[in-house]
């Protein structure tokens, strides 16, 4: 595989579409751009270090986010999403003054056309930015619990969002990163899809979805990796197997509220 590259620890990174360019991003080092031939960078680190970024498909933009101001102890006020030429290694048109705190994770849709950030503050909602224009696209996501450092996912076909919350500690006092929670997020309605799902109890530090929107795997501090079946059908088949009848009234309004009844298992009656 060749010499590995002389980048530094506790970077961020991510592949170009077409894997010919690694890009890495710490707060220590800034953010560069690697050729993965010649294991060298492309050019000198970009103007300011960043958090997050991400390619656009294309891989002609390199979306960055950050923060532009901080107090004199070092905590963020204003979150920025910053857009990088890949080719000239220049600022491609006016950045996005966007969260309040550090905009810790960013995301490109399928088509390139639209941008999901998520804030390291504790914070109920996710941006959506439209690239060309630099604008927010409204409604929001909005959950009901406060994300922490939030990490995202998009699926492959841009219909399905997955973000982590962070739910009541399970430790004495409230301490740790514990009791993790993954939400599912309807792209187009903005809707969460049914309750978050548990499981993980240490800190989830990265997922990512298959190339085919089956599966999502999630990463944590606990040096753990849990696979997630993200296939709803199957979901769905599974539980009415194990039930062998549809919901009643009464576990339609506890599980699913707001929803209009309707039988959960079309062939059971």
């Amino acid at each position: 595989m060749g010499e590995p590259l002389a980048g530094h620890p506790r970077s961020r990174l991510t592949f170009s579409p077409d894997g010919n360019i690694l890009a890495t991003t710490n707060r220590e080092h800034g953010t560069v751009l690697w050729d993965l031939a010649t294991r060298r960078p492309l050019g000198p680190p970009l103007e300011q270090a960043e958090f997050d970024i991400a390619f656009s498909p294309d891989g002609k933009l390199l979306a960055a986010g950050g923060c532009v101001m901080a107090w004199r102890g070092g905590g963020c006020t204003e979150g920025i999403i910053r857009f990088w030429d890949v080719a000239t290694l220049q600022l491609s048109g006016p950045p996005i003054r966007a969260h309040a705190g550090t905009v810790s994770h960013v995301a490109f849709s399928p088509d390139g056309k639209t941008l999901i950030s998520a804030t390291g503050r504790f914070e109920r909602t996710m941006l959506l930015w439209d690239v060309a224009t630099r604008q927010r696209i409204d409604p929001p996501f909005v959950g009901a619990e406060r994300t922490h450092r939030a990490a995202i996912a998009l699926s492959p076909d841009g219909r399905l969002l997955v973000t982590r919350s962070q739910g009541p500690s399970l430790q004495p006092g409230g301490r740790g990163y514990m009791n993790q929670r993954i939400n599912l997020w309807d792209v187009a309605t903005r809707r969460s899809l049914g309750r978050p799902l548990t499981g993980p109890t240490s800190y989830v530090k990265a997922m990512s979805i298959t190339p085919d929107g089956r599966v999502l795997i999630t990463a944590g501090w606990d040096e753990k990796i849990i696979i997630w079946d993200l296939a709803i059908e199957l979901w769905r088949s599974r539980a009415c197997r194990r039930a062998n009848r549809n919901l009643t009234l009464e576990e339609w309004q506890r599980y699913l509220p707001g929803e209009p009844y309707r039988m959960t298992c079309p062939d059971l009656h």
